[in-house]
Parts: C-alpha cells; structure tokens; sequence
C-alpha cells in the first residue's frame, strides 16, 4: 500500500517539479539550439579549466580498440541534444554481469542501440560517439561518482564544457561535487585518439 502511494504521488507531483525546475536550467539554444536537457550541467571553469593534461597513449579498460566505437554505422541519428536524452531514458541501465557475464564490457554503440541496454560505459559511449558525429567536441570520461567507477561524457562548445550524464532518467539534475574526472577520450579524426588526465582538476561549486 506504502509503495502505491509512493507512486501515486510521484506522478502527480512530478510533472509540476519539472515544470519549475525546468526554469533553473541553463538555456542551451546558443550552443546547442535546442530546448534545455536535464541530463546536462555546464561545469565552472570553463573549457580551459577542464582541457587536461595530453598523453600520447592510455589504457583506461576499454574491451575493443577505440576505433571500433567508431567505424560502424549507427541506425539512431539525432539532431540535437534532446533527442539524445530521449534515446537514453528508453534505454535500461543493468550491470555487465547481466548483459554479458563479465566484470567489466564496453558495448560498441551499434551493438548498444539495438539492445538499449547497458552500464555507464555504454551508454557514454553511444552519447559520445552521436556528439563526435553530429559535429560536436565531445569526449568520453572515466572517473568516480560518489566514490565509485563511473563514466560520463564532456561537450565543449563556445569555451564552455558541459557534463553529460549519459545514464541520468530522472527529472532533476546531477550533483557536479558528486563527480571526478580521472581520464577523458577524444577522437581526434579516423583512428586516432588523444587522451587526457584530469587528476589535479576537482569540481567545486
């Protein structure tokens, strides 16, 4: 009866939170010309504040060699962020052990979006490689989120970088002091990647 009730309150309530809290969001139409999307925060600093240190090479557990996040076609093709957002939230988030038996498995996102289902990494992946392709600098993250292994992506645009919580399906956004960034991919053009540490960079608002 208790989680009737939970329930019953939740989507009553719920369309109301959006409403107002929608009013906080930044408005992304000069660098995104879409309406605001709750699974992205711009992150203080700016784009210099979060470019980090370049490295030639990182191994950071990726199952396939990077280029294979790429060079498969993807039958999705959004045409701005909110299509994005709306893809991932029909998307269920469940653990590799589930999907594929392992500890640990980076989905290609090919494969993700016809199973729409995965962890963090394959859902960053697929919003990553849908930024690279609709034109965006965006990399793929790997880090902690309240002291656990987790991946999201980072879009820069306008000197600006903004944080994407790829696996985010609710109406209120992610605490950014939750998040620390330890390594971020770039594709840089076909088969060549750069990497990048963020480890002296913590966010603080």
């Amino acid at each position: 009866m208790k989680n009737l009730i939970k329930r019953m309150l939740f989507h009553i309530l719920n369309p109301i939170f959006l409403v107002l809290y929608k009013k906080y969001l930044p408005d992304f139409k000069q660098d995104f010309n879409c309406a605001p999307v709750f699974m992205i925060r711009e992150l203080p600093g700016g784009e210099k504040e979060w470019q980090g240190k370049k490295h030639r090479k990182a191994y950071l557990g990726n199952t396939h060699p990077w280029n294979r996040y790429f060079n498969k076609p993807l039958s999705t093709r959004p045409k701005n962020l909110r299509d994005i957002e709306n893809f991932l939230r029909k998307c269920k988030y469940v653990s590799d052990r589930e999907t594929r038996s392992q500890k640990d498995f980076w989905e290609p996102p090919d494969i993700f979006e016809k199973r729409r289902k995965g962890d963090c990494e394959d859902h960053s992946i697929w919003a990553w490689r849908q930024l690279h392709d609709m034109g965006f600098k965006a990399r793929l993250v790997i880090g902690t989120s309240e002291s656990c292994g987790h991946a999201w992506v980072h879009i820069y645009v306008n000197g600006r970088c903004y944080l994407l919580e790829a696996t985010h399906k609710y109406g209120w956004l992610p605490e950014l002091s939750d998040y620390k960034a330890d390594w971020s991919i770039e594709h840089e053009k076909e088969k060549q990647f750069l990497f990048f540490d963020h480890f002296k960079v913590a966010i603080s608002v």
